[in-house]
């Protein structure tokens, strides 16, 4: 007897998978690494008044994503769970929309299913829908307008635009308006929608609903001015920030070989974000992208242009240094991308082929490609391969039980963020009681630090974190060569992207 399931079945089980698979990397309790950590900072130190500023510690996050996650951290403690929640929270909503805007867009029965299972098994999403990060709820907010949209049926070909209720401008007015509060990506999805829109009206010579969607967009213009002069235009003027996400930027000297070397960069970048880190994902995925755009060109123009527009204006905005292309903040548009590779195999597992006289059925081909590409996304490795970053905590709490009262420890700047989080801020803090810290400037040596010492101290502790690089780790070994002579190094203790190492003076 034969079991067949359904691709809504199918689709079902995909998503509780997924879910799943976060909630035990959520329940795995990983340390905050340095940029969780400044913002975490940011969560707990300020007032809620306060989010809608520029924040310290070089953060930025939108304003109502630090309010929500201040109150969770108000009603279950200031810990790694309560930072984390809504992040999970907004990951799992992530899952459920993209499998119901597949279903939307009428997508059939096995492409339906693969943008889903790719966020799914998305190590970059699994990752991040269980970080403190704004980056889970980016996706989540392009996600919920596009399936809102799609609700009302205005990308069908045969929709009726004059029935659309007074409650569609209204609400569009104010879910655009206080978007942009949530996710700062949320401008480059309301831009396709109010591109995609207002030619829908055009075209349908529907004037009356023009205006009043003008007025909407007139709201959200209103609102991202608003948001733009109170704290926007701040974080876009950080030398060193915008140093740092150059790299990430489309170029615009596009007759120089540096430029098409510097686009080749992103896209491949953007493509390893997408479908894996092998030159086979880069084949394939783009392969499946060139062909579903391709296919919905011919088939469905209005759709291209909701789907391609957020991706494209990010990319421009990019080229004029106003948003960075780092895959984090591609996170937003990977979904669309997703979507855009499963029309290249929409209808097509109904075809059918005859090779020497035999008939082949079209989805059993299909499945190769999808098949070759997600074992590549790695995020099923978190089942028996615990997601671990930089892990000060349990490094902290061996720290507590080698070392005397009153033990001097030398904080290296990278390890100073998550340190002042654990040791002031965190519910269970002071992971190290009556020690005396010495937090590191950026441009401070631990030699310099050692030889101010007093003669009579017999043992420092040096404490060395976010060793996730190869230029990280080695700059760690240039500052312990640089250890004078008088000290020798002692017990180390180590966890993943996290060094303490003990240095006892040398008896002449």
């Amino acid at each position: 007897m034969k079991i067949k399931f359904s691709s809504q079945q199918l689709g079902v089980a995909i998503l509780l998978f997924g879910i799943v698979l976060r909630l035990i990397v959520f329940g795995q309790h990983r340390s905050l690494f340095i940029d969780e950590a400044s913002l975490a900072r940011n969560i707990i130190e300020k007032d809620f008044l306060a989010f809608f500023q520029v924040l310290d510690y070089d953060q930025y996050a939108p304003p109502f994503f630090l309010c929500i996650s201040k109150t969770f951290t108000l009603l279950l403690g200031a810990h790694e769970w309560a930072l984390r929640i809504w992040p999970l929270l907004a990951g799992i909503l992530s899952l459920w929309l993209l499998l119901q805007i597949s279903r939307q867009l009428q997508l059939t029965s096995l492409a339906s299913l693969i943008p889903v299972t790719w966020m799914v098994l998305s190590a970059l999403f699994v990752r991040y829908h269980t970080e403190v990060k704004q980056y889970s709820s980016d996706a989540m907010i392009a996600l919920l307008l596009i399936y809102m949209l799609l609700r009302s049926g205005l990308h069908q070909e045969d929709s009726k635009i004059d029935t659309l209720p007074s409650s569609f401008y209204l609400a569009g007015g104010v879910i655009g308006s206080l978007a942009c509060w949530f996710s700062m990506s949320s401008v480059f999805v309301l831009f396709g929608i109010g591109i995609f829109v207002a030619l829908k009206f055009w075209k349908a010579g529907a004037h009356r609903q023009l205006l009043l969607w003008f007025l909407v967009l007139g709201s959200w213009l209103i609102s991202f001015g608003m948001y733009y002069l109170l704290i926007l235009r701040f974080d876009l003027d950080k030398d060193a920030l915008l140093d740092y996400h150059s790299q990430f930027s489309f170029p615009t000297n596009w007759f120089e070989v540096a430029g098409w070397q510097q686009a080749g960069g992103v896209l491949k970048s953007i493509l390893r974000s997408t479908f894996g880190f092998t030159f086979l994902a880069y084949l394939l995925g783009g392969l499946g992208l060139f062909i579903g755009l391709i296919r919905l060109y011919q088939h469905s123009r209005y759709l291209l242009l909701l789907l391609g527009l957020p991706i494209l204006s990010s990319w421009v905005a990019s080229a004029f240094g106003l948003y960075s292309l780092i895959p984090r903040l591609t996170l937003f548009f990977i979904p669309f991308l997703y979507l855009i590779f499963a029309f290249a195999f929409q209808g097509l597992e109904e075809k059918s082929f005859t090779v020497q006289g035999r008939t082949w059925r079209a989805r059993y081909l299909l499945w190769v490609p999808v098949l070759l590409l997600l074992p590549l996304q790695k995020g099923q490795e978190y089942l028996w391969a615990p997601l671990q970053i930089e892990e000060l905590r349990p490094t902290l709490e061996q720290l507590g039980r080698v070392i005397e009262p009153t033990t001097l420890i030398y904080i290296n700047n990278e390890a100073v963020p998550a340190f002042s989080f654990y040791q002031d801020l965190h519910e269970f803090s002071p992971y190290l009681k009556e020690v005396e810290p010495h937090l590191a400037a950026w441009d401070e040596y631990p030699a310099a630090w050692l030889a101010q010492l007093p003669t009579d101290t017999e043992e420092v502790w040096l404490l060395y974190s976010h060793l996730i690089s190869a230029y990280s780790k080695e700059k760690m070994r240039a500052d312990l060569r640089g250890i004078p002579d008088a000290w020798q190094a002692g017990e180390q203790l180590q966890e993943e992207g996290v060094v303490a190492i003990q240095y006892l003076r040398k008896n002449d």
